[in-house]
């Protein structure tokens, strides 16, 4: 992603421990078992931002240049 620009990542219907994601340096704690969700994350500085399903078992990250 850019630093300095807004971000919206979308997630598709998850179940088991794909029910959530947990974006923890945004405060996002989001369900995924009605159809996935769309996040919106506002303008981040240059650095790496973990993820992770709701049972911490699954893991991401984005990387901000």
């Amino acid at each position: 992603a850019q630093a300095g620009l807004p971000l919206e990542i979308s997630f598709g219907q998850g179940q088991g421990c794909l029910a959530k994601v947990l974006l923890p340096a945004f405060q996002v704690d989001q369900d995924l078992t009605s159809g996935g969700a769309v996040i919106r994350i506002p303008a981040m500085k240059a650095g790496e931002y973990e993820f992770s399903c709701g049972m911490r078992m699954v893991f991401g990250k984005i990387i901000v240049k």
